[in-house]
């Protein structure tokens, strides 16, 4: 008699997929995006061709269970939440596109002002023929002038 009065109760104080806002649902897209580069930086940031497959395996159940335990604080179902996803029409995944946009862009400028770099942007450093800053060397045109050859026929 008490299991269906809680399955019930439970059933009514969580959140259905269906009543998510763009902005909720983009708050949870980003919690699990969140969890889950945490799962990564454990196993190195590595691609999954260069783990092993036991590695892989424990990597992608870690990442699942993670995205598992967001909506569920959330108090979402996640079948209902990966059905509801499914069924958006193309005007919600725009608005839930914008909000994402919108988080990343607060979650910067709050790392800004704390003075750390925003998550996930990685400065690439880009060097010009292989050399450090400020060096352009021609190393075809030294080895020319060494080997006292001139330019032209």
């Amino acid at each position: 008699m008490r299991l269906p009065t809680l399955v019930c109760l439970l059933t009514a104080l969580a959140v259905h997929a269906e009543d998510l806002t763009p902005e909720k649902r983009a708050q949870l897209q980003r919690d699990q995006q969140k969890a889950g580069e945490a799962i990564e930086k454990k196993y190195g940031n590595k691609k999954s061709s260069e783990l092993s497959a036991d590695e892989r395996r424990s990597l992608m159940k870690e990442k699942a269970a993670a995205e598992r335990d967001v909506l569920e604080k959330a108090g979402v179902d996640p079948k209902e939440f990966a059905r509801s996803s499914t069924k958006m029409g193309r005007d919600e995944k725009t608005r839930t596109d914008d909000a994402m946009k919108d988080l990343e862009a607060k979650e910067a400028a709050a790392a800004k002002d704390s003075g750390k770099k925003p998550a996930g942007k990685k400065e690439v450093v880009i060097e010009k023929n292989g050399k450090g800053q400020g060096e352009e060397v021609n190393e075809a045109a030294e080895m020319d002038k060494a080997m006292n050859l001139k330019k032209g026929k």
